[in-house]
C-alpha cells in the first residue's frame, strides 16, 4: 500500500487477504523462502508450532469481483507460488470482464500452469524474464 500511496495511486482497491481457489482462513508464515525473488512471505495449510505464522482470511477473485460494475479491469497477481491458484478462483471473472492480468511467477512450472490455463480461455501471455533488465 505505500508504493500506491508513494506514486500518487487513487484508482485501486486493496484487499488484505490471501487470493486463492477458494474462501476461508489460511496461516502465512513470513519466515520462509527467504530470496531475492520473494518477499519471504508464504501460504500454508497449517502453522506447523512457527510462532511467526499468524492466520489470515482468502477469498477468491470471483467473490471480490462479483459486483464489480468496471467494463475494463487489471489484476496484478503476486502470490508468492500461489498464482495458479488464484487463477482458479477467476474463472467466472475471466469469463465476465475479461481483465488484463500481471502476474508475477517465481518458477517456471507455475509460470507453464499460469500461461496454459490463460490460453485455454483465449489469452495471449507474454513472458518477462527479470534476468534480462
Amino acid at each position: 500500500m505505500r508504493n500506491l500511496t508513494y506514486n500518487q495511486i487513487q484508482n485501486t482497491t486493496t484487499v488484505l487477504a490471501a487470493c486463492l481457489s477458494s474462501n476461508g482462513v489460511v496461516s502465512i508464515d513470513s519466515r520462509t523462502s527467504v530470496d531475492y525473488l520473494t518477499s519471504g512471505t508464504n501460504v500454508q495449510t497449517t502453522i506447523n508450532g512457527n510462532n511467526f505464522a499468524c492466520n489470515i482470511p482468502s477469498v477468491t477473485l470471483d467473490d471480490l469481483l462479483k459486483e464489480s460494475q468496471h467494463k475494463q479491469i487489471a489484476i496484478k497477481l503476486d502470490v508468492e507460488g500461489n498464482e495458479f491458484a488464484a487463477l482458479e478462483g477467476a474463472k467466472n471473472t475471466i469469463k465476465k470482464l475479461r481483465p488484463i492480468f500481471i502476474i508475477e511467477c517465481t518458477n517456471a512450472q507455475t509460470s507453464h500452469n499460469c500461461s496454459e490455463f490463460l490460453k485455454e480461455r483465449g489469452y495471449i501471455f507474454y513472458i518477462i524474464n527479470d534476468s534480462s533488465f
